[in-house]
């Protein structure tokens, strides 16, 4: 086991690089990215990123992209070695959470519009020019993915509901509908988009995380006391339940997926990291923290490795056997 210090509060955040030899970590109360390098974790600072703050961060590879963005609303994109800065607007720095799709540079940004809905803000980082929205009924989303291969986008609100879309609708299909009954509705009460909404899975409990396994096979969804596997089709759409993981603990707070997608880690508030086999939907081993809650998590590309963030600011990092 290796001890890390990320800062004060929350690491809400954590990323291995693709070769393994550096780890991530975003810290909620200090908005810093701190990096660690080797096999050892050796602090890395200077780094890249300290001068900013951010509100959300993505790390992504290869090549390495970063992609953060601050509390003030700036987009920052590190690629190859350089840093690109874009100001957004719109309340973009109290965002809920952020994907990108590198094949088509289309970065998604759950945050909030009128009334405290939902909305998905889709940037063309190619042209960087901002798209139309994608809008959902519910408050608040906490999480958001795309599909592998890019043409599905799938998002989960803290109210129960995960949605399937399409991320590449074509706007100007909206724009036909301006002044209608339809649009009108869907404008000003934010219903969710027709154009773009493909399928949902709706829970009677709260969602407090959502991951993909790398492979697209299944979705895996976090509520409070139980963890519910599906299997996705060809499409991407949901197939079938596979199961549910009946036996956390405690409430469970954030998800990871072992890179070969055989396994799947969850970890809870009490401080407990369980390991599970999905085709079976086994428990394996528990870890335990002792000190304040689990509230991310990242497996190492070789998945030999779990690094797990805490509610206290501390990054632990355990062997898996």
């Amino acid at each position: 086991m290796i001890l890390l210090e990320a800062g004060l509060g929350r690491v809400t955040y954590l990323r291995f690089q693709e070769d393994g030899l550096a780890l991530y970590a975003h810290e909620q109360r200090s908005g810093k990215v701190r990096v660690w390098q080797g096999s050892q974790c050796e602090r890395l600072h200077p780094n890249p990123f300290e001068e900013y703050t951010f509100n959300q961060v993505l790390i992504q590879g290869p090549p390495l992209q970063f992609i953060g963005i601050t509390r003030e609303g700036v987009l920052h994109r590190l690629v190859n070695g350089n840093m690109e800065s874009l100001p957004l607007s719109g309340p973009v720095g109290t965002s809920s959470t952020l994907t990108f799709d590198p094949k088509t540079n289309l970065l998604c940004v759950a945050g909030k519009a009128i009334w405290k809905q939902a909305v998905i803000r889709r940037f063309d980082l190619n042209q960087l020019h901002e798209r139309s929205l994608i809008r959902s009924s519910e408050n608040r989303i906490v999480a958001l993915h795309f599909s592998d291969d890019g043409n599905t986008l799938i998002s989960a609100s803290r109210q129960g509901m995960v949605r399937f879309w399409n991320p590449q609708f074509d706007s100007a299909e909206e724009d036909k509908n301006k002044l209608t009954l339809d649009w009108i509705v869907q404008t000003f009460f934010w219903m969710p988009t027709k154009q773009s909404q493909q399928a949902e899975i709706p829970f009677n409990d709260m969602i407090r995380d959502m991951i993909l396994t790398p492979d697209d096979a299944y979705l895996a969804v976090a509520l409070p006391r139980q963890v519910s596997l599906w299997r996705l089709g060809p499409d991407k759409r949901p197939e079938s339940p596979h199961g549910d993981l009946m036996e956390p603990i405690s409430t469970v707070n954030c998800l990871a997926a072992s890179p070969d997608g055989q396994y799947l880690a969850t970890g809870s508030r009490d401080g407990s990291v369980q390991i599970w086999d999905i085709a079976s939907a086994r428990l394996l081993r528990t870890y335990t923290w002792p000190q304040g809650a689990i509230t991310s998590l990242a497996y190492a590309p070789d998945g030999l490795r779990l690094a797990c963030g805490t509610s206290r600011g501390f990054v632990v990092v355990f062997d898996c056997d």
